[in-house]
Formats: structure tokens, sequence, C-alpha cells
């Protein structure tokens, strides 16, 4: 009864044995087959892929075709004008890329001194301006040339801002300022800006201290007075290119006067309708020309 037991128990167990191996291998044989079957679908992909591409150059190529035949009939219906053998050729002349303007104050310089400036570009419509300048006036009592007695000799156009018991004066100013272009249709460097301005300045004046006499030989004294200030304020101008190299600039400006030294000195230095010492508001104006490069 036991060997019967064992010899179906061997049997049962051999069929479940041989039952696993088949479906091991019919799974081995699904899986083979999905993968060249997703293999065979990549191919086709790729295939499809290289066929669009063929496709789209085709068409790219047939649309340069119908341009370049309408250029081609284009052509023959608006000929060009033939040009003599003897004409000039054009000359094509490219637009100055401007980044820089100097130059000077003319009425300044016509008058007492020289004020001179520069201008760079920084921005697409800003720019910052260099300045600085000299002015001196005077018109010292001389000795005549018999020794006997002193006389006015004016020696410079700006004596004309002298006067009373003023002989001298002279002063250096430098100055700061950043414009900025207002009009979009233009480069920068042209027509409107708004400009905020930061501005140095020192001043010595001369002055009589006592009454001398042209016919004898009470000599001339003098006082010295000096007075400096810083001047923050806001130009607007309008700057017109011209002849290609050059610039015109007038502008008007508001300026608040701040003194810094010599605030005692500051009634004495100045000229008979302006105090340029004081703390107060002022307005200005001016002209500068430039060259461009």
């Amino acid at each position: 009864m036991k060997i019967l037991f064992l010899i179906t128990f061997f049997c049962f167990m051999s069929i479940i044995h041989a039952s696993a191996q088949a479906t091991a291998k019919d799974s081995i044989a699904l899986i083979e087959q999905e993968r060249i079957e997703l293999e065979l679908m990549q191919r086709r992909i790729r295939e499809k892929q290289d066929s669009l591409v063929r496709e789209r150059v085709k068409i790219n190529e047939e649309q340069k075709r119908i341009e370049a035949a309408k250029r081609v009939e284009a052509t023959r219906n608006n000929p060009a004008p033939l040009q003599s053998a003897n004409a000039p050729t054009p000359i094509i002349i490219s637009k100055r890329k401007v980044k820089n303007v100097v130059g000077f104050a003319p009425v300044q310089m016509l008058i007492t001194g020289f004020d001179l400036f520069y201008e760079r570009v920084i921005g697409e419509k800003t720019s910052i301006v260099l300045s600085g300048g000299y002015h001196g006036m005077e018109n010292f009592p001389r000795q005549n040339s018999s020794g006997a007695g002193y006389s006015n000799s004016s020696t410079t156009l700006g004596t004309a801002f002298l006067g009373g018991d003023k002989v001298a004066n002279y002063g250096v100013r430098v100055q700061v300022q950043l414009r900025a272009y207002l009009f979009e249709e233009v480069e920068v460097l042209e027509k409107l800006y708004i400009a905020p301005t930061f501005l140095y300045k020192h001043d010595e004046m001369v002055r009589l201290n006592n009454r001398y006499a042209l016919n004898n030989s009470v000599s001339p004294e003098y006082n010295h007075y000096f007075a400096e200030a810083v001047v923050p304020g806001l130009d607007i101008g309008y700057q017109i290119k011209v002849l290609r190299y050059f610039t015109v600039n007038p502008f008007i400006g508001f300026m608040y006067t701040v003194p810094i030294t010599g605030k005692d000195d500051a009634n004495e230095v100045n000229i008979d309708f302006l105090n340029p010492y004081r703390q107060n508001l002022m307005v200005r104006t001016g002209l500068t020309i430039g060259f461009t490069f």
C-alpha cells in the first residue's frame, strides 16, 4: 500500500514539474515575441520620421522654387533702368555712431575766460557731461607814466561787469551733469533733454579799501575776499546736430546755491545786479557749441 502511494505521489509531482517547465517556456517565448514586435514598431516609427523629413525638404525646395519664379517674373515686368557706363557709382554713406562731444561756451570765452565740456554716451538715451571753466576780470589802477598819480586801465572785455571799488574778479568752476534724452525716434545726443546738475565754484574778489588820487601819489590799497559754493540744479536743453559733425545746445536751468566757506565774504564777492554766493534759487541760461566723434 505504501509503495502504491509513493508511486502515485512521484507521478503527480512529475506532472506538476513538466507543466511548470512548459509554462515557463511559453512565457519566455511570449516575451521574446513582444520584444520583436516592439523593435518592429520602433523601426516603423523611424521610417515614418525619415519620410516626414524628406517631405519637409521637398516642400521647402518647392517654396524656394516658387519664390525664385516670382522674382524672375517681377524682374521681367519691372526691369531695372540701365546705368550708363560713364554714370558715377552711387556712394552709400552709413550713419555715424556718435558717442562723444567736446566743446565750449562761446559767450563765456568771449567775455571773461574759458568754459570747456566733454559729453560721453553711457546708455541708450543717457550721457554724462563733465565741464570746467575759469574767468578773470581786472581793472587795477595803474601808475601814470609820469609817476604822478594813478589811472584806471581796463585789461579785459569782462571789466564791463566791474564797477565802483571792484578792480578784479577771478573764479573757477567744475560741473558734473547727467543727461536723459527724451525723444525715442532719434539717437542719443540729439534734441530735448533734462539733466540733473552738480556744480562747484570758487571766486576771489579784489576791492579798493581807500580812495586813491588820480593825480597825486596816494597809492591804492586792496582787500581780498574769497567764497565757494556747491550748486545742485536741473537743466533743460535742446541739442541740435549741424553740418553732421557739430552741435549747438541752448539750455535753461534752475540752480540752488549753497555756500560752504567764505560766508562772511559772500556779500563782497558779487556784481552789481547779482550775488552768486548767497543761498538762493537762481535761473541760468547759456549756449554751447560742440564737435562730435
